[in-house]
């Protein structure tokens, strides 16, 4: 009978609000012998609503349980009413700031014209959810409309407006703003050169390098030295973060030249660019120069060998690090259990993960276990590989699924394949790549009539149109790899070599899978 009652009372309560009697409200407030929190915030939303924003804060100040609700209100309160100064005030004061607390802020600064605040709060939002990136956008076309307008705008202005649309993906309207600008600080170039590299990693790479973006933000860095600007030390961070081998000598000269070398910022993308490109004497001499190295300094030496395989030298720097005051997060320890898996060293993985857990009281991610089932499924512990997954705490993905299916085809494990198949099409059922290998795993059983009804999905869902795409550098030549395309010259070269090396292969007693392989090519 209570809650009966408590629910009547708010119902009540609701009503004489939504019909703007905030007096009767009041009454009725009064009267209810024990307001519950949801009584509270329908007095705190109400007065908000119509503009009452002391009587909102008194509501408010008198809760003696807030919740997350309660919070949220009197912060969207502030933030329709203008005050958003206050707003920041309380946003800080939370001691847990949830979606719809960042959204509501990052709305309210771009109401304010605060377009620099928005999207710094935006970077720090933990999970960018669709709500926050909507006000995102919106709040930079409402900005444009002021610059706009704006007769007189000065180098902030412009500076911001540019910075908006690259923080959004805009990148052509950033450009557009950017030619526009005259003259042309420090920032706006440092702005144009992080905005193309951002868009140079995004999925549609192959657009990305045939429009040839990731040369016109190195032409900005050149022409930027040409026209007798100095870069700063987040020009060469930029630039350096995307730069292939035979530019980032070059940048790192410009470093050294203009005394940037020895910047920590600099230091860190110099090392990053060095170990992917596997030049490790560079990047290792870089690392030694670095005066206090910060965990990014470690774990960018880190992941570069985890990229390219070396996981007893990646253990080896990862104990190196432990003697220092450097404290390793959980990056740190995807870069260091990828390394392990790349290199098939089972024991040491085991025991960095439970040192992740037990000494850095670090919570395992679902990169962490992707990186775990991985290297149990390559060493063919496909049984400990499906139990962990199965225990999981955290969010069970397709990658992990994925890596455990490909295990137990190495293994030949149709038991535990079917199994990790099914949860795999569960999770992403027109996933292309999910149903090419569901078609070889039918190839490879035998199973034809099966493979065509599979290749007959492909075809009839559209899976599969958008082709993988890889790319490397050779020589100062960037050469990239489309799936499916074997008409050019450059596929025709590519397909010649690999008959020899698999010819090579079978003298040498290795037999590929013939039926899988030609499925794959194929798609």
């Amino acid at each position: 009978m209570v809650e009966k009652d408590i629910v009547s009372w708010n119902l009540l309560l609701d009503g004489f609000i939504e019909a703007g009697h905030l007096d009767s409200a009041k009454e009725v407030f009064a009267k209810i012998p024990n307001p519950s929190v949801v009584s509270w915030v329908i007095m705190l939303s109400g007065f908000a609503r119509y503009g009452m924003i002391l009587e909102a804060e008194k509501i408010f100040d008198q809760m003696s349980e807030k919740n997350e609700v309660a919070w949220n209100g009197m912060l969207a309160a502030y933030v329709q009413n203008g005050k958003i100064d206050m707003a920041a005030s309380l946003f800080n004061r939370m001691y847990q700031r949830s979606d719809v607390a960042y959204t509501t802020l990052i709305d309210g600064y771009f109401r304010a014209g605060k377009l620099k605040e928005a999207r710094d709060l935006l970077d720090k939002m933990p999970y960018k959810n669709v709500g926050a990136r909507t006000a995102m956008i919106s709040g930079v076309d409402e900005a444009r409309r002021v610059f706009d307008r704006t007769t007189t705008r000065d180098v902030v202005c412009w500076n911001t407006m540019i910075a908006g649309y690259a923080q959004c993906g805009r990148i052509d309207e950033a450009f557009d703003l950017f030619e526009k600008m005259e003259p042309k600080s420090i920032v706006v170039w440092n702005t144009m050169i992080a905005g193309y590299a951002q868009v140079g990693q995004m999925e549609k790479a192959l657009e990305v390098f045939e429009n040839g973006r990731k040369k016109y933000a190195l032409k900005y860095f050149i022409t930027m030295t040409r026209d007798g600007k100095k870069p700063d030390r987040s020009t060469f961070a930029s630039a350096l973060s995307f730069a292939a081998e035979h530019i980032s000598k070059q940048l790192h000269q410009a470093a050294i030249k203009t005394g940037y070398v020895k910047n920590l910022s600099v230091c860190n993308a110099l090392i990053i660019v060095y170990a992917k490109c596997g030049k490790f004497f560079d990047a290792e001499n870089m690392f030694e120069d670095v005066d206090n190295a910060d965990v990014i300094s470690w774990n960018s030496l880190l992941s570069g060998y985890a990229l390219n395989g070396f996981g007893k030298e990646a253990i080896k720097l990862f104990q190196e690090m432990e003697d220092t005051e450097v404290v390793p997060d959980e990056v740190m320890f995807v870069s260091v259990l990828s390394a392990c898996k790349h290199a098939g060293l089972t024991g040491a993985s085991a025991k960095l993960f439970e040192h992740m857990t037990r000494k850095y009281y670090i919570t395992p991610s679902s990169e962490h276990y992707a990186c775990m089932v991985d290297l149990l499924g390559r060493t063919g512990r496909l049984e400990e590989a499906f139990l962990l997954i199965k225990e999981m705490k955290t969010n069970i993905t397709a990658e992990m699924w994925g890596a455990l299916f490909g295990a137990c085809r190495m293994h030949n494990n149709i038991k535990i394949a079917g199994c990790a198949m099914e949860k795999l099409l569960e999770l992403e059922p027109h996933t292309s790549t999910n149903l090419v290998v569901l078609s070889n795993m039918y190839a490879e059983l035998g199973r034809w009539g099966d493979v065509e009804r599979v290749r007959e999905t492909i075809k009839k869902s559209g899976a599969g149109r958008l082709p993988g795409c890889s790319w490397l550098e050779d020589r100062n030549q960037l050469l990239v790899f489309l799936c499916g395309d074997d008409t050019s010259a450059q596929a025709v070269e590519h397909f010649n070599v690999l008959f020899t090396l698999t010819a090579q292969m079978m003298d040498m007693g290795h037999m590929p899978a013939v039926a899988s392989f030609c499925l794959d090519s194929d798609n």
